[in-house]
């Protein structure tokens, strides 16, 4: 078996993959593990130092199950393999500093009892993602109205070259009075298709939010 790592980043909601005989059998993406109500944040494919726990688990969502079985039975393990990114090898590389981590954060590795996270929350690019996670991409309510007719013809014209999706027919009749409501609709639809963080980059002139008028998924 073999399971691999992507962790969430601005660029990619990241991924956790895993095979068996170099066959994919589950693939878990970072967008689909999102808020599920106010009170369940958008979770993350983590990029913290953890340990290795390898236990037997049997569960027919990764495939079937013998009914052949025999328990108690022994779990044995011939070898354990573990590969890095050539431009980070080591415990402690220079992209990923370990050591300064768990230094920084020695409540969480120490304290079994911790039941809240009592650092920083982690953010994308100055993007900072609060307490109740947001789900959808709109227009920053703080933008000037006219910093957000450049990024809005952009996005049209990205939606429209790569997607097929034309934004003066698809914009809803009641979103196009205000330049806040088509910056909804174009930048919420922009990022359903890329489903990256970085796809509500827009300068500014986009933020993440809970819902927004005239967000479309």
């Amino acid at each position: 078996t073999q399971s691999t790592w992507e962790p969430t980043s601005s660029s990619s909601w990241g991924w956790i993959r895993w095979f068996v005989d170099e066959t994919t059998t589950f693939e878990l993406p970072g967008y689909g593990v999102g808020p599920q109500s106010r009170y369940v944040n958008q979770r993350l494919i983590p990029s913290e130092p953890m340990y290795i726990i390898m236990n037997l688990a049997l569960s027919s969502s990764f495939g079937p199950v013998s009914r052949d079985l025999q328990f108690p039975a022994e779990f044995l393990i011939d070898y354990v393999r573990v590969y890095q990114p050539h431009e980070a090898v080591g415990c402690n590389p220079r992209s990923h500093p370990t050591a300064e981590y768990f230094q920084a954060h020695q409540q969480a590795y120490n304290d079994a009892s911790l039941r809240q996270w009592p650092y920083q929350k982690p953010s994308f690019e100055g993007q900072g993602y609060p307490r109740k996670q947001p789900y959808v991409c709109a227009s920053n309510p703080d933008a000037n109205p006219n910093d957000l007719l450049s990024p809005t013809k952009q996005a049209c014209a990205e939606l429209q070259n790569n997607y097929n999706w034309n934004c003066y027919q698809e914009v809803p009749a009641q979103c196009q009075q205000d330049p806040y409501n088509i910056a909804n609709a174009v930048f919420s639809k922009y990022f359903s298709f890329k489903k990256v963080p970085s796809a509500c980059d827009w300068g500014g002139a986009a933020a993440f939010s809970w819902s927004s008028p005239c967000t479309l998924r």
